[in-house]
C-alpha cells in the first residue's frame, strides 16, 4: 500500500532531532499513512553515528556537504510519489492526530495546496509565525533594538505578524513557516519545490509565495504543533549574515518593497 504523507525532515547536528525522532516513532509506530525522509547536510562524526540507528525508520541521505535547507527537502521530496509532502523541522513535536485533521481538511478544500497548523511553544504560547507581507519597513521596525519604536508600530507589527487571525476558523494566508508545512505534493512538484538559490531562511517566504500565485494556503488554527523555536540568526553572527544574504536575494527576486 502506497504511503499517503511523505514527512521530510533536514538535519544538520540539529540538537533535539533524536528526541523528536523517538517521539515519531513512538506516535507514528502503527502507523500505515507516513513515511520519513531525512536529509544530512553533513553533520559531524558523532551525530551520524547517532543518526544511523534510525535508518529502520526513515529513509536517510548523508550528504557530502552542507547545501542548505531547501536543497536538502527537494532531495528527500521531489523524486517520491505520495500525495502530500510535510516539510518538518527537527524541533517539531506532532501528534497523529492532528496530522489526520489537517490532511482532512486539505483533502476537502480543493482552493487549497499548502496547510499550516498553529504553531506553540512548549509552554502552550502561540508563535506569530504566519505572515501578511514582507517588506523592508517590516523587518527593521520588528528587529529594531529600542523598544520605544517598535512600541509605536506596534499595530503594523500585529498586522504582519496576523496576531488577530480566528482562533475558531480556518483562515487564508499569505505565508506560513517553513518549519511545518503541509503541501499537496502535486503543487510542490509543479514548482519545482523550493529556490536552492536560498541555502537557509525566506526559501518558506518565497516558495509560499509561489504557491499563493496558483492556489491558496490556509491556516488551521484548530490544531497545533510544538516548536522549540532557537531564533538563531539573532543570537549567531554566522547565521545573521546568512540571513541577511537571504534578505537580498529574496527582494532582488521579488521587487524591493519598502513599506
Amino acid at each position: 500500500m502506497q504511503k499517503k504523507v511523505r514527512i521530510s525532515i533536514v538535519t544538520y547536528n540539529s540538537e533535539k532531532v533524536f528526541w523528536v525522532l523517538d517521539q515519531l516513532i513512538e506516535e507514528f509506530k502503527n502507523d500505515s499513512i507516513c513515511a520519513f525522509s531525512i536529509y544530512d547536510n553533513h553533520s559531524n562524526e558523532g551525530f551520524i553515528k547517532k543518526l544511523k540507528n534510525y535508518e529502520s525508520f526513515a529513509d536517510i541521505t548523508y550528504g557530502n556537504e552542507n547545501k542548505g535547507f531547501g536543497y536538502g527537502h527537494n532531495a528527500n521530496l521531489l523524486k517520491v510519489q505520495e500525495d502530500y509532502f510535510l516539510i518538518f523541522n527537527p524541533d517539531i513535536l506532532l501528534k497523529k492526530s492532528d496530522l489526520e485533521k489537517m490532511l482532512d481538511e486539505l483533502e476537502k478544500n480543493q482552493d487549497a495546496a499548502m496547510l499550516s497548523p498553529k504553531i506553540i511553544f512548549a509552554d502552550g504560547s502561540t508563535q506569530h509565525l504566519v505572515r501578511s507581507r514582507f517588506t523592508i519597513f517590516d523587518l527593521i521596525v520588528r528587529r529594531f533594538p529600542l523598544k520605544i519604536v517598535r512600541n509605536v508600530f506596534a499595530n503594523r507589527i500585529a498586522d504582519y505578524e496576523n496576531v488577530n487571525l480566528p482562533d475558531d476558523q480556518i483562515s487564508h494566508i499569505q505565508i506560513g513557516s517553513g518549519c511545518f508545512m503541509l503541501i499537496k505534493s502535486s503543487v510542490f512538484k509543479k514548482l519545482s519545490g523550493f529556490d536552492e538559490r536560498f541555502f537557509m531562511y525566506l526559501e518558506d517566504y518565497d516558495l509560499c509565495l509561489r504557491i499563493n500565485q496558483i492556489s491558496k494556503i490556509v491556516y488551521m488554527p484548530q490544531v497545533s504543533v510544538v516548536h522549540f523555536w532557537e531564533r538563531g540568526s539573532g543570537k549567531n553572527f554566522k547565521l545573521a549574515w546568512i540571513h541577511f544574504q537571504s534578505v537580498f536575494r529574496f527582494f532582488n527576486k521579488w521587487g524591493w518593497k519598502w513599506f
